[in-house]
């Protein structure tokens, strides 16, 4: 086997002292808390193709970081997937190298609970930081099918043959929220609030958030909502809510922009967008959520114009904001009839 052979590659270039040397350095591995689960192992007597094995996981966690992190670029022609799809950098946008969805390429509903979009022969998966938002990438697919005008970043690096994509089954649900529109067409409504989370309402099974902001303004009869996410620094992160990477070198904000004609009463554009801000700039913790955040990575995520009724307006923001309460608290008493906007187990 192919694996089999890298590892006997490392133990025969490698001196066992030097892999002994590496053991001792790996928390992780002496604790038990790698890929062999949780067994401690002693780097002194441990078989030296376990040390071998930890590398090579080593190694696929450092190039998993590297192109999560390149990701935040915007799309290029050098780009696997583009390389890989004749023409397929041309129907990327201009601006921001979205991908302008078509009816033919959700159609089939492809990777069922993790969608693909089908562009020829080939299936290409949602950008790293909206695939895991799986609620959201069924509403924006739907939309597309319907024939609405919806672009979606891919991600650069994944792409397969139409005929080896697989079908996943992902057993939770997250629900949505429904609008109150009282005050959405009232000039007057306009302003910034911020919703924090308490520092006692911080633990290791919520997702790490401080506060999320909300800026309505008003020009004519468009009104503009910017809703702007702040997560700690300080936390062990994984996937929650699909922005942030464990060992990236950024932190990574969502943020939602939205715009609203009063005179016709409905809402006519709907972005949402990853600020990735490298971490060694990155101030804001839980003792301290005020400190600077430095100048962040701007990828746009998505984008949605036209009519966007309100019922699938309020789900498609409760959905982007997957694990934020403070999304569902801001907007009131309006949560889902079926008991709140909540992840449960299936």
């Amino acid at each position: 086997m192919e694996f089999d052979g890298w590892v006997d590659r490392i133990l025969g270039t490698t001196p066992p002292a030097e892999l002994r040397a590496l053991a001792r350095q790996d928390r992780s591995l002496r604790q038990g808390s790698t890929f062999r689960g949780f067994e401690p192992f002693d780097p002194d007597t441990g078989d030296l193709s376990v040390i071998a094995i930890r590398q090579l996981e080593l190694a696929l966690y450092s190039t998993e970081n590297r192109l999560f992190d390149a990701a935040y670029s915007p799309g290029s022609k050098q780009d696997r997937v583009c390389q890989a799809v004749h023409g397929l950098f041309e129907q990327l946008t201009e601006r921001d190298r979205l991908l302008r969805l078509t009816p033919e390429m959700v159609r089939d509903r492809r990777g069922f609970s993790d969608r693909v979009f089908c562009v020829g022969d080939y299936g290409i998966f949602p950008h790293p930081a909206l695939r895991p938002a799986r609620e959201l990438v069924h509403d924006l697919c739907a939309l597309a099918e319907a024939g609405a005008e919806v672009q979606v970043a891919i991600d650069p690096h994944s792409v397969v043959p139409r005929s080896e994509i697989a079908d996943v089954g992902l057993f939770d649900y997250w629900f949505g929220l429904k609008l109150d529109i009282d005050r959405l067409d009232d000039p007057t409504a306009i302003g910034c609030t911020v919703h924090g989370r308490r520092p006692e309402a911080q633990n290791g099974d919520t997702f790490p958030l401080l506060r999320t902001e909300f800026r309505w303004r008003a020009e004519g009869p468009l009104k503009t909502l910017e809703v702007q996410e702040t997560v700690p620094r300080d936390r062990a992160w994984g996937d929650h809510g699909g922005r942030v990477h464990r060992g990236s070198r950024y932190v990574a904000n969502r943020y939602l922009h939205s715009i609203r004609d009063t005179d016709r009463r409905r809402f006519i554009h709907l972005d949402g967008a990853a600020k990735a801000f490298p971490g060694q700039q990155y101030g804001p913790t839980v003792e301290q959520p005020d400190l600077p955040q430095g100048e962040p990575v701007y990828r746009k995520l998505f984008r949605l114009d036209g009519h966007i009724p309100e019922e699938d307006w309020g789900r498609l923001v409760a959905h982007f904001f997957r694990g934020n309460e403070l999304v569902i608290e801001y907007f009131g008493d309006v949560l889902d009839e079926r008991g709140g906007t909540q992840e449960q187990a299936a």
